[in-house]
């Protein structure tokens, strides 16, 4: 096993506003809210079928024209998702700064394209805000893992003083032809033939990062403390010959989970993939001294299908909103993905109590 691939232990890093966008809800508080109400969008593709000539089963936002090309979704998502994000601050900061946007993205796949990464960055660049001097856009390709990998990386930059503000977050979307064909021939999406596929979804997650002296010095309320992040690598890949126990997973909640009492809640990807199932039941049993309740888990991928490198960020705002609707178990929840490339990422942020709420 290799050693954590980011560790961020130089904290506090604070979480001032969250932006979401999935099958769900268009925005966080509508999501946090259906997701709270259970209800879901999983539904008959409108034209897609598969090979056997039955359509396919996706998550897809239905406020978004289904014929909109890809990258066209990606930038919407996304950008929606960002903008909400902002609304917790646009307000307050009266002078120029630089900021840094870290973007988890799918590794390159069929339906998603190097060039599609790169038009994804120059869309986020000319981010318009009154406080915004530059943007620095950065992505990590790296599939169910990567919107985690963009905060702790958020996390590293704003921990080692290059920034007082950081936007963070994820974007996906399996809602494209090519994709959808590409996942049918892999085996990896349910229908009626493959009951252990995934439901394949959309959707876009942002945070937005502060440091503590900023938040302090403006009088900036913050929702969330981000307490630790860790991503591991599995040597025990999907689609090998390997068997694998949890061990990258287990890692991972472990180095999250070490200074803390027992966690309130867990949202996990799980997506319906057998592969999954299996990790994520080696990983309770071996790290569940670390939960309050280790069966009560959420996955909401059983709501707005699977939101791929969207998840970690969707996680967090979907824990944050929960909070702020005052319906958590508990302040401390434990974020936690797996990519198929062998990323295991599990972040533990605790949500905070705000201005004015009630006992």
């Amino acid at each position: 096993m290799k050693k954590p691939m980011h560790k961020n232990n130089a904290l506090p890093v604070y979480i001032t506003g969250t932006g979401a966008t999935t099958a769900v809800g268009y925005c966080a508080p509508t999501t946090a809210a259906s997701v709270k109400a259970g209800i879901n969008r999983i539904a008959s593709h409108p034209f897609m079928v598969d090979s056997l000539g039955k359509s396919f089963i996706t998550a897809h936002a239905q406020y978004l024209p289904v014929l909109m090309d890809s990258i066209e979704r990606f930038c919407e998502l996304g950008l929606s998702a960002a903008n909400e994000a902002f609304d917790s601050i646009s307000a307050v900061l009266a002078h120029k700064i630089d900021l840094p946007v870290i973007i988890g993205l799918p590794c390159i796949r069929q339906g998603f394209s190097q060039n599609m990464v790169e038009e994804i960055k120059a869309c986020f660049q000319n981010i318009n805000r009154p406080f915004i001097e530059n943007t620095h856009v950065e992505t990590v390709c790296s599939g169910r893992s990567a919107g985690l990998m963009a905060i702790e990386k958020g996390c590293d930059i704003i921990s080692g003083g290059q920034a007082p503000l950081c936007l963070v977050g994820g974007i996906d979307s399996w809602i494209d032809p090519d994709a959808l064909e590409w996942l049918e021939f892999e085996g990896m999406i349910l229908s009626d033939s493959n009951p252990w596929g995934f439901v394949p979804g959309e959707g876009a997650g942002f945070c937005l990062l502060a440091s503590e002296e900023l938040l302090t010095r403006q009088d900036i309320s913050a929702v969330a403390r981000i307490r630790a992040g860790f991503t591991v690598l599995e040597k025990n890949q999907i689609n090998t010959d390997t068997v694998c126990t949890g061990e990258g997973l287990s890692q991972a909640i472990s180095l999250a989970t070490r200074d803390t009492g027992p966690v309130d809640q867990i949202i996990c990807d799980l997506n319906g993939l057998r592969y999954k199932a299996d990790e994520f039941g080696f990983a309770l049993l071996k790290c569940g001294k670390a939960f309050k309740t280790p069966d009560e888990f959420m996955s909401p991928a059983d709501f707005w299908g699977d939101a791929g490198a969207a998840s970690g960020p969707l996680f967090i705002s979907l824990a944050v909103h929960t909070a702020l609707q005052g319906n958590q178990k508990g302040p401390a929840n434990l974020a936690a993905t797996g990519s198929d490339t062998g990323e295991r990422s599990a972040m533990l942020i605790e949500t905070l109590k705000q201005k004015g709420a009630s006992e």
